[in-house]
């Protein structure tokens, strides 16, 4: 009888411990207490009793406590209650008030307030969608009034006359392109100085063309995407004609022309790329006319497609041409031995190794690539057709196997994705995590019932909790 308190103690430390990395349910936990505590009962002495109660307590609130302090690593803030987190941009953070049509501007790193904003509001509107553009925010506003608004102090620079702002857009850095329907099927792009919002010129647009040559890594977002860095836009010369104009961004002047019913495009900084139909690619700085180089079709494999075919442009993920097989898009991607990568600035090709099964994979990108010089894209690798083969994310040299990594995210120093984990004795099975592109380093690891994962601007959003209203989490 003296040995059964000693093997009841053995086995609930077993069950209580070591059984939930192994089964994600708060029941071994319980049942491991239980142990704990009919050990001490069955002592019949005071303080052994005593110290079973204090173990299986600290044993029931272990897994939450532990899982709560590791969650808030690497947070740098939590909004309030009352606001929604919209845009991190230029070292700060913009949120939306729940009850009131105000903006207001928070330090990136610490949450601190540093202006708001109120605008005018009307009945039945949208709630207010904004970009940043270097040090001026653009927002429709709750009336779809176009605002510029400087990034710094939160003063209404200029004001756009209001219209429904469908795509925005492209920017050189002192003006901006988007789309923007004054009436229901009348749109338009209208190019704008981000300085006074002086309308420098506009244009009929329609179907694709409402995209500007911008090539899309997603065609399931298209609204409230970073802006694209380019001097030029591509549009249709009329509504739904396969003939395009490329267009300077500041003067609206024609530049070239040309049919994309036998060729696709791609815009980065002053460069246009085309590949014909036949797979002959060039690339030209669109400043001064000069052709920079040139593929031939012979050369092998093709530059992947956006996967918004209607556009017709070719994918830019971190601002790389992808060569893979005909017809290849950038969002399902046949991947072989190596990633070959082909810089639009220059034409110079690279291959870069990789170990996965000559599958497809995901390319992911940050849709905010560094003109001077191209990032590489991530890839996510998994197996469809069986989940419980691991996963693996592949990013700037570092790679993270987990299991079942359903989307990753980039922004332009962070790789994110949620995979599944079982966190110890928490009856969680997902996990978010968030690392540091260039050093690898785990940057944050959260863990809740109802997550999400956002990247806006140069940070991530987690967030938690009632999907209606959650709380948001902005990573350090």
């Amino acid at each position: 009888m003296r040995r059964l308190p000693i093997l009841l103690l053995i086995l609930g430390l077993i069950v209580g411990i070591a059984v939930p990395f192994f089964w994600a349910s708060r029941v071994p936990i319980f049942l491991g207490a239980a142990l704990l505590l009919a050990a001490g009962i069955l002592t019949r002495s005071r303080w052994p009793v005593l110290a079973s109660i204090a173990a299986a307590v600290a044993l029931i609130l272990a897994p939450g406590l532990i899982n709560g302090w590791r969650n808030g690593q690497g947070i740098a803030w939590t909004a309030a209650d009352d606001e929604d987190v919209l845009l991190a941009e230029s070292g700060v953070v913009i949120t939306k008030a729940d009850e009131e049509p105000v903006l207001r501007a928070r330090d990136a790193r610490t949450g601190e307030l540093k202006w708001q904003l109120k605008l005018p509001e009307e009945p039945n509107r949208n709630p207010p969608r904004i970009w940043g553009a270097g040090d001026t925010l653009l927002t429709t506003g709750f009336d779809e009034t176009l605002r510029g608004v400087d990034a710094k102090t939160g003063k209404v620079r200029w004001e756009a006359p209001p219209a429904a702002t469908h795509f925005a857009g492209v920017t050189d850095g002192e003006n901006v392109a988007l789309t923007r329907c004054p009436a229901p099927r009348d749109c338009q792009v209208e190019s704008l100085s981000l300085a006074d919002g002086t309308l420098r010129w506009k244009a009929p647009v329609a179907g694709g063309g409402e995209y500007l040559g911008v090539p899309l890594s997603d065609d399931s977002q298209t609204t409230d995407r970073p802006l694209w860095p380019a001097s030029v836009v591509v549009i249709p010369r009329k509504p739904d004609d396969s003939r395009y104009d490329v267009r300077d961004l500041a003067t609206g002047r024609v530049i070239t022309s040309n049919d994309h019913g036998t060729d696709s495009t791609a815009i980065l900084g002053d460069v246009l790329v085309r590949q014909t139909d036949a797979g002959d690619m060039t690339g030209t700085d669109v400043r001064s006319g000069r052709v920079l180089w040139t593929r031939d079709k012979n050369a092998g494999s093709r530059a992947a497609r956006s996967p918004m075919i209607t556009s017709d442009t070719l994918g830019l993920p971190e601002g790389t041409l992808v060569l893979g097989a005909d017809g290849a898009t950038t969002e399902s991607f046949a991947i072989g031995d190596a990633l070959r990568l082909l810089d639009p600035r220059t034409g110079k090709l690279t291959e870069i190794p990789v170990d996965l099964p000559p599958d497809v994979v995901d390319l992911v990108s940050s849709d905010q690539p560094d003109v001077s010089a191209p990032r590489t894209p991530a890839i996510l690798s998994r197996d469809y057709e069986d989940p419980s083969d691991p996963s693996k994310v592949i990013a700037d040299g570092h790679t993270y196997a987990r299991d079942d990594v359903r989307n990753a995210y980039l922004t332009p120093t962070q790789v994110a994705f949620e995979s599944d984990q079982r966190p110890w004795g928490t009856g969680l099975s997902r996990v978010i995590e968030v690392f540091d592109r260039k050093t690898g380093e785990r940057l944050a690891r959260f863990a809740k019932d109802e997550m999400s994962l956002r990247p806006l601007g140069g940070r991530f959003v987690i967030a938690d909790g009632d999907p209606d209203d959650p709380a948001e989490h902005v990573v350090g």
